[in-house]
């Protein structure tokens, strides 16, 4: 492992990054629900979400990126800032990210 710490002293060449809503650093594989993208028949992108203890917060990593997408609680959903993802829990412990006019993106595998 490299001394590349980000401003948060996560280390991104050990496969640590910031989490927004966990406010810690994390590797997504142990930490994250594994999220494929279902415009890729193929399946071989996933995204990683990651749900704050309290579940007031969650956090969708997508393939690619070095930051997450922060979603905040309202009511039954989670939604970003500029309302344009809605993250739902369609089944206990299964969860779908969709685009604001309901396209689906990612979901789990369960």
């Amino acid at each position: 492992m490299g001394s590349d710490r980000d401003e948060y002293g996560c280390l991104p060449s050990g496969g640590y990054k910031w989490s927004q809503a966990l406010e810690q650093c994390i590797s997504l594989w142990e930490a994250g629900i594994e999220m494929l993208d279902t415009r890729i028949p193929t399946r071989t992108k996933t995204g990683y979400l990651i749900i704050s203890p309290d579940k007031a917060k969650a956090e969708m990593f997508f393939p690619g990126k070095s930051t997450g997408l922060l979603l905040l609680k309202k009511d039954s959903i989670w939604l970003d800032e500029e309302r344009i993802h809605v993250l739902s829990e369609w089944k206990k412990g299964s969860y779908q990210l969709k685009s604001i006019n309901g396209a689906l993106l990612y979901h789990t595998n369960q």
